[in-house]
């Protein structure tokens, strides 16, 4: 038997991703929404529009935005970025670890996030 899962279910998902409205570089993985704040080095604002859908070969793909020159707040060495929605925490991803200083700038490359057709 076939397996099966209709697009609509998939960009469902990512069109919850897409109410993201912070994207926040943290030293740490954060487990709860509150520790975002505790290992945040910086963050930028997102909307909608950072966010694009569309097909790949086998699945769909969200590719969120670049954002450039974000103002570091915290100085460290960024391991994750962080996409919330000002309550929780919709998806966190590693990134090249990085050391960043406060008071200068940062910037995040545009980046996709898959979902691959059942098989």
């Amino acid at each position: 038997m076939a397996k099966y899962v209709n697009t609509i279910c998939i960009d469902e998902t990512f069109n919850k991703i897409a109410t993201a409205t912070t994207e926040t570089v943290c030293s740490q993985e954060p487990s709860t929404f509150s520790d975002i704040a505790t290992y945040k080095l910086a963050a930028t604002s997102l909307s909608s529009s950072d966010f694009s859908i569309s097909a790949i070969s086998g699945g769909r793909k969200v590719t969120i935005a670049a954002k450039n020159n974000i103002n570091i707040d915290t100085s460290g060495t960024a391991t994750y970025i962080v996409l919330d929605d000002g309550t929780n925490i919709l998806v966190k991803t590693t990134c090249n670890s990085q050391s960043l200083t406060a008071g200068n700038t940062a910037s995040i490359p545009a980046w996709d996030y898959t979902i691959d057709d059942p098989t």
